[in-house]
């Protein structure tokens, strides 16, 4: 798990918030020291759509939110 991840593990699942909204997949966790935190997502709906984030973006909860 990243150290400034907070509590983000592989596996967690995300919806992103608006009007095309989708499920990511958290595949990997990038932390390394001194730059932000990041985050590889695949779509749970086609694993081929993968996107890499700043771990900041994602918990902001006006664009990602926990999937059920």
């Amino acid at each position: 798990m990243a150290s400034r991840g907070a509590g983000i593990a592989p596996g967690d699942r995300f919806e992103r918030v608006g009007r095309f909204r989708k499920v990511y997949v958290v595949t990997d966790i990038r932390d390394h020291p001194g730059l932000p935190t990041h985050v590889t997502l695949a779509n749970e709906a086609d694993l081929r759509e993968v996107v890499t984030i700043a771990a900041s973006v994602l918990l902001d909860p006006s664009r990602f939110r926990p999937a059920d």
